[in-house]
């Protein structure tokens, strides 16, 4: 189970609260409570891609223009025929 990760105010607070802490046990050496760079640094911002036009998708893909039908069937049956006398020639030549 993956150990879950530290959001930045979270390391931010805890940067603070150590140096709270050591401030508790020398006031002296800690002047300022500045947070380290790790609990500064900022996750870079991702955008979300547009979604692209659901409609024009939906008609391209369901079209009944009858050259891609006739196109896709001579494909399959092109190779259809080639597998079928494929195969009947290796029948009959390993007869």
């Amino acid at each position: 189970m993956p150990k879950k990760r530290k959001t930045r105010n979270q390391k931010i607070i805890a940067q603070l609260k150590r140096q709270l802490q050591r401030q508790d046990f020398y006031p002296e050496k800690i002047q300022n409570l500045e947070p380290s760079q790790e609990a500064i640094l900022k996750q870079p911002q991702i955008e979300a891609k547009q979604k692209p036009d659901i409609k024009n998708e939906a008609t391209s893909a369901f079209s009944t223009d009858l050259k891609l039908i006739r196109k896709d069937l001579l494909k399959t049956v092109i190779l259809a025929l080639g597998i079928i006398s494929l195969e009947l020639v290796l029948y009959w030549k390993l007869q």
